[in-house]
């Protein structure tokens, strides 16, 4: 940021020897006043002073854009940091395979329990729907 600032500075100063120059040869203009204006020199005149107006205004626009961009790129680098830490630290754990938790047998337990689970609702489900099938039967035999 600082190369940006010095270089700033230095447009500017060229610009302030700009304006010096173009002062002073308007003063010599006007000294000689028996010499005529010559159009090309005033054209030069005046090409000066937009360059160095043109090139000091963008060189300020710039840096104000740079100066505000220091702030949000300090601010990516730290979350870039963060996430790159958290990034490797979930990298390390996935490449660690971790002991399995359960055993064979509670495997086997679990897929028992299921079973029977399984068993116990179709029973209820086939009980409820012999149930309904009945009770439809006598509903419309009373009919």
């Amino acid at each position: 940021m600082c190369v940006l600032q010095t270089l700033h500075d230095d447009i500017v100063s060229q610009r302030s020897k700009a304006r010096d120059v173009l002062s002073t040869v308007k003063r010599l203009c006007r000294d000689t006043s028996s010499v005529e204006t010559d159009p090309v020199l005033h054209d030069k005149m005046d090409d000066l002073q937009r360059q160095s107006n043109g090139c000091a205004k963008l060189s300020a626009d710039r840096l104000s854009v740079l100066e505000q961009a220091v702030p949000l790129t300090s601010d990516f680098h730290e979350a870039n940091d963060e996430l790159s830490a958290c990034l490797d630290k979930l990298e390390d754990e996935i490449r660690q395979p971790e002991p399995p938790t359960v055993t064979a047998e509670q495997i086997r337990e679990l897929q028992e329990k299921v079973k029977v689970s399984y068993c116990c609702v179709s029973c209820n489900v086939n009980c409820s729907l012999h149930t309904l099938v009945d009770s439809d039967n006598i509903y419309s035999h009373h009919q």
